[in-house]
């Protein structure tokens, strides 16, 4: 998140093809890229996609947002 850290980067989303090929660019052979990369198509799908209030039920309190939680990372 670009507002959070306060710096200027692009976030790109790739098909599975391309994201193969880039861990095969970083030396991983052809299989062992294709088995990683094969761990996103679940996530892409969706199987993460929770609408829930667990975590603050655990806590007894709101989660902070994604912006606020990487900015209280970084302060530390």
């Amino acid at each position: 998140m670009q507002a959070a850290t306060g710096n200027n980067f692009e976030i790109k989303h790739v098909s599975q093809d391309e994201y193969v090929k880039y861990l095969e660019n970083t030396g991983l052979k052809p299989e062992m890229a294709t088995l990683f990369a094969s761990f996103e198509q679940p996530i892409y799908d969706g199987a993460l996609d929770e609408d829930t209030t667990d975590l603050a039920d655990v806590l007894g309190h709101s989660s902070l947002s994604l912006e606020a939680a990487i900015k209280e990372i970084l302060a530390r």
